[in-house]
């Protein structure tokens, strides 16, 4: 089969791939536009490449031995030495092994890294604008859809979420690292989860209610539409 016809059936080889082939052999040259592994099939070389792309499709986060034992020496290096004046950033340890993930990283550092990892300077702002948020809509100074996480997530990243590529994983450790945060978004999460649903499917009447109006906001909609029994959110939702 040629080439072209086989990357148009199988697709094409990762980015991420085509790296760790020229890290692991610098001196080898690479044609990822006639071979998908960039070497012919008879090249000696070949069932080593064929392994490494198996292992990174299993598991995106795979770093061939060799290459991790190596970034990890670098990455703990450093760190023993810069942690010796105080605590050392994790943007700091990124631009030691660009490459790699930060539970990578973490993994890498080992059993110190909770202790004396410091959040980077932007993590910091994330931070207070999270719990700021947080705290005037519990306090109503501002609308309960503000305290969604993905409007939290567009708050501090300065741009639309992405449900494809992007996750409020950081938004929910914020909010998880301070207690009286955390209590306070556990009172809220029912509505704002509520608010952001009907939001979401144009209801723009939702997108101003606050915490304190909700109870009221919520028992009008439901007899304007004429609903005299109680109903989930789901079924308001699509009734909505």
């Amino acid at each position: 089969m040629a080439y072209k016809a086989y990357k148009e059936r199988y697709g094409e080889l990762p980015t991420q791939v085509k790296k760790y082939f020229k890290e692991l052999y610098p001196n080898q040259k690479f044609d990822f536009t006639k071979y998908k592994f960039g070497l012919p099939k008879d090249h000696s070389l070949n069932s080593n490449l064929r392994s490494i792309a198996r292992y990174y499709e299993q598991n995106p986060e795979y770093v061939p031995y060799k290459l991790a034992t190596k970034d990890a020496a670098k990455i703990r290096k450093f760190y023993q030495s810069a942690s010796k004046k105080g605590p050392v950033t994790m943007s700091e340890l990124q631009e030691v092994a660009p490459a790699r993930s930060k539970r990578y990283i973490m993994k890498a550092v080992g059993k110190d890294y909770t202790k004396n990892i410091k959040p980077t300077p932007k993590q910091d702002k994330f931070k207070a604008t999270v719990i700021d948020t947080i705290d005037d809509v519990y306090n109503n100074k501002k609308p309960l859809i503000e305290a969604s996480p993905t409007k939290l997530f567009e708050k501090v990243y300065k741009r639309n979420f992405n449900i494809n590529k992007d996750n409020v994983g950081v938004i929910k450790k914020i909010i998880n690292s301070d207690a009286k945060t955390l209590k306070q978004f556990n009172k809220l999460i029912p509505k704002v989860t509520n608010v952001a649903g009907r939001v979401a499917a144009g209801n723009k009447i939702f997108e101003t209610v606050k915490f304190k109006d909700f109870d009221k906001a919520y028992a009008k909609a439901i007899k304007s539409r004429g609903l005299n029994r109680a109903v989930t959110v789901e079924e308001f939702i699509l009734r909505d």
